[in-house]
């Protein structure tokens, strides 16, 4: 007779391998924002923002720059605290008018429950920020 614990691990490999469906799935936040602060710094904030808790515990974050710069989801750092999330994330030599680049930091709190988000964009080396408030609801 076979060991129990390997008759499991056999049953459960073949359910994955017969469905191709993970035990656990990522969890995908949608985001949508109104923007504050100077018009013309506002254009590097997104109105609309996906956020993804993998299953791992890394994250990741989907918005207007990192869609258009890297066309797939930029990576981000998660902190997790009851029913409150920060994510936060950076992208380097965001291509500006003319020749210039600039580098970008940015993080959005949320809370699960109430869905009230806050997201905050920095320009680093600029004394300039853009701010903005909205909700996130879980989609999957």
């Amino acid at each position: 007779m076979r060991d129990p614990i390997f008759l499991r691990k056999a049953l459960i490999s073949s359910l994955l391998i017969a469905f191709g469906t993970p035990l656990y799935a990522d969890v995908l936040y949608e985001c949508t924002f109104t923007k504050y602060g100077k018009n013309n710094l506002q254009s590097f904030m997104s109105d609309k923002v996906e956020l993804i808790e993998k299953d791992d515990g890394s994250a990741a974050v989907l918005d207007k720059i990192s869609k258009a710069m890297f066309k797939k989801p930029k990576a981000a750092t998660l902190v997790t605290r009851k029913n409150k999330k920060k994510l936060s994330w950076a992208i380097r030599n965001v291509p500006t008018t003319g020749t210039s680049t600039v580098n970008l930091s940015s993080t959005i709190r949320f809370d699960t429950n109430s869905g009230k988000a806050t997201y905050r964009l920095c320009f680093g080396g600029y004394d300039s920020d853009v701010n903005a408030s909205g909700t996130c609801s879980k989609k999957k």
